[in-house]
C-alpha cells in the first residue's frame, strides 16, 4: 500500500538523492514544501512546492521507475492542490504533460501571465532543448 506524506525539504535527508537517482538536476531549498509516496520503506514518488520570489512554484515531480504507471503522479498532484488550495501556483514541464497538470487546474500561460524569474527560466530551458510550456493554476481547478 502506498501512504502519502508531506514534510519540509530539511528534514528529509534521502530527498537529493532520490533525485540523483531520477536524474533530476534541480534545486531543493530547505523551505520547500515534500509531497511524497512512500510504498513500506521505499519512496515511490516526489513533487515539491517551492516559494519562489513570492510565489508558489511547483517543482521536481518525480516517480521513482518501478512506480510508473501506477497513478502515484496523479495521487501526489492531487495531494498538493489540496494543500495549495486557491492560493494561485505556477510550473514549467514538459509540454507532453500539459493534459496531466490540467487535472490540478494548471493552464498554459504566455510569458506575461507568469513571474518574471519563472519566464527567463522557461527561456533557458527552452535554449538547452527542454521542451517546456508555462502553466498557471489561478484558483483551485478540477481535480479527478
Amino acid at each position: 500500500m502506498t501512504e502519502l506524506r508531506k514534510s519540509i525539504a530539511k528534514d528529509l535527508s534521502w530527498l537529493e538523492r532520490f533525485y540523483a537517482e531520477a536524474g533530476y538536476g534541480g534545486t531543493v531549498q530547505p523551505e520547500d514544501r515534500v509531497f511524497f509516496a512512500i510504498s513500506g520503506e521505499v519512496i515511490a514518488g516526489v513533487v515539491r512546492l517551492a516559494i519562489e520570489n513570492g510565489s508558489f512554484v511547483l517543482r521536481g515531480m518525480q516517480v521513482a521507475e518501478a512506480y510508473r504507471g501506477k497513478r502515484i503522479g496523479m495521487a501526489l498532484l492531487r495531494y498538493l492542490a489540496d494543500d495549495l488550495g486557491n492560493k494561485p501556483c505556477f510550473c514549467l514541464p514538459y509540454s507532453h504533460l500539459e493534459a496531466f497538470y490540467g487535472i490540478a487546474g494548471f493552464q498554459v500561460a504566455n510569458d506575461s501571465e507568469i513571474p518574471l524569474f519563472l519566464a527567463e527560466r522557461k527561456h533557458a530551458y527552452l535554449h538547452r532543448s527542454m521542451d517546456v510550456v508555462s502553466m498557471a493554476r489561478h484558483s483551485a481547478g478540477p481535480v479527478l
